[in-house]
């Protein structure tokens, strides 16, 4: 390898330096002591620093305690503010599902057959059950419906009896809602409860035809009125003891969908009391109503609709009221609003309705 041409501009050392002479180690330079504050702010004046840029070059650049305790202060009044001020569910609502169908009712496919050992060794409530879900699975709902009356009108009127063909009772009576067959739905549940008294299925399609009368209830005198919602009441309490007693049992979906069908049916309860009191403002059932939706998840379509035919109910009710019109405040899901941010809701849920799932 060739030698680097030198340097004329860089001096040359003639010999390499030789740096055992200064012992084992490099050596550094000699200790200094560091200039206290005033000694520093001397030598800066002395050397013709301005005193104001002196004082402000040397002054302590840290934060004292009552400083940092001030920010974190501040910044936990900060995070309350937004947490009060712009809650979650405002602003991030959860997309909403499907409108369910109906209830979620058991049925028997081919898959749990095999398990059970095949279609010989199914029990004659099973056997039943697994050919009407065949049929619904290819939309044969007439024919479904007429299986499970043949089997269902030889059994006998008893509760042990009826108890083991509960599965079939349930798909009957999701079949006879979904063809609208309404009478023979509510005769059906009314035989069932006479049986069966802790049927929560049988309350639930009652409760759901009874409230479908009242809500098309529009003129009433006040003993009508009167009947209403005393019915109402009684409906109330039959809602409650059938989710008090669903929360007692081991939770599956059906279990789950119907806890929550039971709480949609509280809350429309609610709003109708609300409705029959001539939408009075110092009515309990309105806020009553909007705590029920609340136990709802935050993406139910059936919760989100309901919630907004409330929010409809309070507009109309500032409205009639024409001397509440330009009213300030009024109490709206736990919440004292006005009449601009009323509508600012309803334009939400409209947009979320509106939204696919």
């Amino acid at each position: 390898m060739s030698e680097l041409p030198e340097n004329p501009l860089v001096p040359q050392a003639d010999q390499p330096t030789d740096i055992s002479a200064f012992g084992t180690a490099l050596q550094a330079l000699p200790a200094s002591n560091r200039l206290d504050d005033k000694a520093r702010r001397d030598l800066d004046l002395a050397e013709g620093m301005h005193p104001a840029a002196e004082a402000r070059s040397n002054s302590q650049t840290g934060k004292t305690t009552y400083e940092i305790a001030r920010i974190i202060f501040l910044l936990l009044v900060l995070i309350l503010s937004l947490y009060w001020f712009f809650p979650k569910n405002r602003f991030f609502a959860a997309k909403l599902q499907n409108a369910k169908s109906g209830l979620e009712v058991e049925t028997l496919s081919d898959a749990k057959v095999r398990k059970l050992g095949g279609r010989e060794k199914l029990a004659p409530e099973q056997k039943a059950l697994y050919e009407v879900s065949g049929m619904r699975e290819q939309g044969e709902m007439y024919e479904a419906k007429k299986r499970c009356e043949q089997d269902l009108q030889k059994l006998q009127r008893t509760a042990a009896e009826y108890k083991k063909w509960l599965p079939l009772w349930k798909v009957y009576l999701s079949l006879l809602e979904q063809l609208q067959e309404f009478e023979e739905l509510k005769k059906v549940c009314h035989g069932l409860q006479e049986t069966l008294p802790d049927f929560v299925e049988s309350k639930y399609y009652l409760c759901k035809l009874q409230l479908k009368e009242i809500a098309v209830t529009v003129k009433v005198n006040k003993k009508q009125r009167a009947a209403l919602l005393s019915e109402l009441d009684t409906w109330q309490r039959n809602c409650e003891i059938a989710k008090t007693t669903l929360s007692q049992v081991n939770k599956d979906k059906a279990c789950n969908d119907l806890f929550e069908q039971f709480t949609l049916q509280l809350a429309e309860i609610f709003r109708q009391k609300w409705r029959l009191h001539n939408y009075s403002w110092s009515n309990s059932n309105r806020e009553l109503a909007f705590a029920m939706l609340q136990e709802m998840p935050q993406d139910s379509r059936e919760a989100c609709e309901l919630r907004l035919q409330l929010l409809y109910d309070c507009k109309n009710a500032w409205r009639w009221r024409w001397w509440l019109w330009g009213a300030e405040n009024r109490l709206v899901d736990k919440q004292t609003i006005n009449l601009e941010t009323l509508q600012k809701w309803i334009k939400q849920e409209e947009e979320r309705l509106a939204s696919k799932a």
